[in-house]
C-alpha cells in the first residue's frame, strides 16, 4: 500500500514544517491536528505501553475510535510520517444503540466482523502505532445477557488469529454507563474510581455485572488507559477541548464558545521538559476530525 503522506510536497528539512497537499483538521473549531497540536507538544513522545518505565518527561496519544476508522487511519498516516507512535481503541459493535459499526455488525448476540476490519488493524501496525480495546464490555454484558469474561475473550480470540495483538484497554463511555453510573474500566481490579463502591453489581435487562471482578493480566493487557499516569491531559470528548495542563483545568465551555486559536496554540505550547510535566495524555476522537484539502497544491 502507498503510504497516504508519500503525495506531501515538501520543503525545507523540518518534517513538522512541510506544505502538505491536505492535512487534519478539528471540524468545528479548525484546529489543524500536527501544526496546532501536536506538533506543539516538546515532550519526548511514547507509546502508551512504555509510560510507567519512562524516566523522561513524556507525551502518549491515545484515540478512542467510536465512529471513525477511516478517519483514524487518516491521523495514523500523518502521525506515522512525522515520526509519532500512537495507540488506537477499537470500539466492538453495539454501542449507541447501533447494530453497525466499522467494526462489524451484531447479529444473534455475536458480532459478524468487518470485511476490511483486520487489514486496516494491519496498516495501523505497519506505521508504528498500537492497537487497544475501547472497553464497553458492561455494556454489552448487560445488553447481550452474556459474561463479560466471554465476550472480551471473543474479541482477543479473533485478532489473535489474525496476529495482531490488543494491548490495553481504554473505557467506553456509553450511553448505558452514565444511565447506570459505572464506568467500563471497574470491570477490572485495581480500576478504581474514588468515592465509588468496589465489587458492586450492576443489574439491567435482568443480567447481573460484577465489578472489580476481571484481571487485566489474565486477557494479556498490559493497561487500562485510565490508569495509566498523567499529570497533565487535553481530550475534544464531544468535540469539545477539556482536560488538565500543569494544574490549570481547562474551561470547556469558554474554549468552545469563545475559541481563540492564538490562545490554544499557546496553552499547548506550555508544554515542555522543563515545564514540570512528567506525563501529558493526548486523547482524541477521529470522528471529531476531518482531511482539508489545501487547494495551493496541485
Amino acid at each position: 500500500m502507498i503510504s497516504f503522506l508519500k503525495k506531501l510536497l515538501t520543503k525545507g528539512e523540518d518534517n513538522k514544517a512541510r506544505e502538505r497537499i491536505f492535512d487534519v483538521t478539528k471540524k468545528n473549531d479548525g484546529v489543524n491536528y500536527i501544526d496546532d497540536f501536536i506538533g506543539l507538544i516538546n515532550l519526548k513522545n511514547v507509546h502508551m505501553t512504555e509510560v510507567y518505565k519512562e524516566n523522561e518527561p513524556c507525551l502518549y496519544i491515545r484515540h478512542d475510535v467510536d465512529h471513525s476508522l477511516e478517519m483514524g487511519l487518516k491521523k495514523a498516516e500523518v502521525e506515522a510520517e512525522l515520526g509519532y507512535k500512537s495507540t488506537y481503541f477499537l470500539l466492538p459493535t453495539g454501542s449507541y444503540g447501533e447494530e453497525k459499526n466499522y467494526y462489524g455488525t451484531l447479529e444473534d448476540g455475536k458480532i459478524k466482523y468487518d470485511s476490511k476490519l483486520i487489514d486496516k488493524c494491519k496498516r495501523l501496525l505497519e506505521l508504528g502505532h498500537h492497537i487497544g480495546l475501547h472497553n464497553d464490555m458492561v455494556a454489552m454484558s448487560l445488553k447481550l445477557r452474556k459474561d463479560p469474561a466471554e465476550l472480551i475473550k471473543r474479541e482477543l480470540d479473533y485478532f489473535d488469529k489474525h496476529n495482531i495483538e490488543l494491548v490495553g484497554t481504554a473505557a467506553h463511555g456509553s450511553p448505558l454507563a452514565r444511565q447506570l453510573k459505572f464506568n467500563n474500566r471497574e470491570l477490572f481490579d485495581g480500576c478504581i474510581r474514588k468515592g465509588w463502591e468496589q465489587g458492586r453489581t450492576i443489574e439491567h435487562n435482568g443480567w447481573k455485572v460484577k465489578l472489580h471482578s476481571l484481571n487485566l493480566s489474565d486477557f494479556g493487557f498490559q493497561y487500562e488507559a485510565y490508569s495509566l499516569p498523567r499529570d497533565s491531559r487535553i481530550s475534544e470528548s464531544g468535540g469539545r477541548w477539556g482536560g488538565r495542563i500543569l494544574g490549570n483545568q481547562i474551561d470547556r465551555d469558554k474554549m468552545f464558545n469563545d475559541f481563540n486559536l492564538e490562545e490554544f496554540k499557546k496553552l499547548i505550547s506550555t508544554l515542555t521538559p522543563n515545564s514540570g510535566v512528567r506525563a501529558m495524555q493526548v486523547m482524541t476522537h477521529p470522528c471529531h476530525w476531518e482531511v482539508k484539502e489545501n487547494g495551493n497544491n496541485q
